[in-house]
């Protein structure tokens, strides 16, 4: 019932006050709230206390655990608990193992996701699309194009498959015939906005534009709900900084604030205030990052918010050093005189996530992270620099895509 009711603690109270009589559907139901409100290390928590009790877990807790680690998407943490669900179990529950190589996918182990999904004795759609959102948020296009064709004659492919194609041919970048190919041959049916959005991407990513115009305007008698395809058209006018077809397209744009914002972003006509003011009101980014403790037998994930200053002070001396480092080639991360702007505005957890690793690692020790937000182009640029000067791989996954960074280069090619 609290759960339902959206509060969390007084559920966590009241399942602390029945242990240790609470069953596995407690933990399932609490775990399954911890989740949709992005509080993945809370499962984990139940997950480590659910272990010291006498109940053996489930399928229904496994898959908890399971999505826990699909938000986090870190790699050892994904091994770990993979190496905890007995063979014997994910042999025999197809949903265990299809989750296994949704979750593989996310913390960006595609080879670990190939394997499980050649073990499926039979694949299906879920199972497929699972494996192309992999390939296509690494931007691994070319391998998702494979896998594609493959089972083009085994199964009646749905929405959800032709979606991840699509958009594994846009984060690659270079393979727009190929789009544009696949989309022709989709069946009227599954050419939903979402669908048509990911061709949209496509386009703009490859600097179609004007051609993205001409498909939106062929699309429009086909669904009333275009917006999400100018909403896909003006990220990629964003994130490219475009700003002579963002402003062609503004008038399509206007009933999402956000878009407004971003818009006034491009074309510098939001005061600071008003940038806060809106900030204050949104959900603060996460960011984890796991690290190797000392006696090396574990990883401790740490988890940076926005907003949490109290990361901000342990870490300030070490911060500012990566400031000034950057500073010297030209980018600026205290990129505003009030810092109350930089938590606000977010992306602070990120940067404090990378610092943190800076100093807890050897050199040249490869840094994973994953944040719940967008990276932002100082972000990007900031790390392309810090992989260089620091010799550093890092790889950030955000709310869209992966990023690897290696030697001043990222792989989304400034495509994000």
């Amino acid at each position: 019932m609290y759960c339902n009711c959206g509060s969390i603690d007084r559920a966590r109270e009241l399942f602390n006050q029945l242990l240790p009589i609470v069953d596995h559907v407690a933990y399932s139901i609490l775990m399954k709230t911890y989740l949709s409100i992005n509080q993945p290390l809370k499962v984990l928590d139940l997950f480590e206390q659910l272990q010291l009790s006498s109940i053996s877990p489930d399928s229904f807790i496994y898959l908890n655990i399971i999505n826990a680690c699909n938000q986090l998407g870190l790699i050892h943490q994904a091994e770990k608990i993979h190496r905890s669900i007995p063979s014997y179990i994910i042999e025999r529950n197809h949903a265990l193992l299809i989750g296994l190589i949704d979750m593989h996918a996310h913390c960006l182990h595609l080879n670990e996701s190939y394997r499980l999904f050649n073990l499926l004795k039979q694949k299906d759609n879920i199972s497929l699309g699972n494996l192309l959102h992999g390939y296509a948020i690494n931007g691994q296009g070319q391998e998702a194009l494979k896998l594609f064709e493959k089972f083009k004659s085994e199964l009646i492919f749905n929405e959800q498959v032709y979606k991840m194609i699509l958009y594994a041919c846009a984060f690659t970048g270079d393979l727009v015939n190929e789009a544009q190919e696949i989309y022709r041959t989709i069946p009227d049916k599954y050419k939903t906005p979402q669908v048509a959005a990911a061709m949209v991407s496509t386009l703009a990513r490859a600097s179609f534009f004007d051609e993205v115009e001409l498909f939106i305007h062929q699309y429009k008698p086909r669904s009333q709900n275009i917006s999400l395809l100018w909403s896909a058209f003006f990220m990629v006018c964003y994130q490219s900084k475009n700003v002579q077809y963002a402003k062609l397209i503004y008038d399509h744009i206007t009933d999402d604030p956000f878009l407004l914002l971003l818009f006034s972003d491009m074309t510098n006509s939001l005061s600071s205030n008003e940038i806060i003011n809106y900030f204050r009101q949104q959900k603060p980014g996460i960011c984890w990052t796991e690290i190797e403790n000392n006696d090396k037998t574990n990883y401790i994930i740490y988890e940076f918010c926005d907003n949490d200053l109290s990361n901000f002070s342990s870490l300030h001396s070490e911060f500012n050093v990566v400031i000034n480092d950057l500073k010297s080639t030209g980018i600026y991360w205290k990129t505003y005189e009030n810092d109350l702007k930089e938590f606000v505005c977010g992306h602070t957890s990120i940067r404090l996530a990378i610092v943190k690793n800076l100093i807890s690692t050897l050199p040249r020790t490869t840094i994973q992270l994953t944040t719940t937000k967008s990276i932002c182009h100082v972000c990007h640029e900031g790390i392309k620099e810090l992989s260089l000067l620091k010799q550093r791989d890092i790889v950030l996954r955000d709310n869209i895509r992966a990023h690897h960074f290696h030697n001043g280069h990222c792989s989304c090619h400034d495509q994000f």
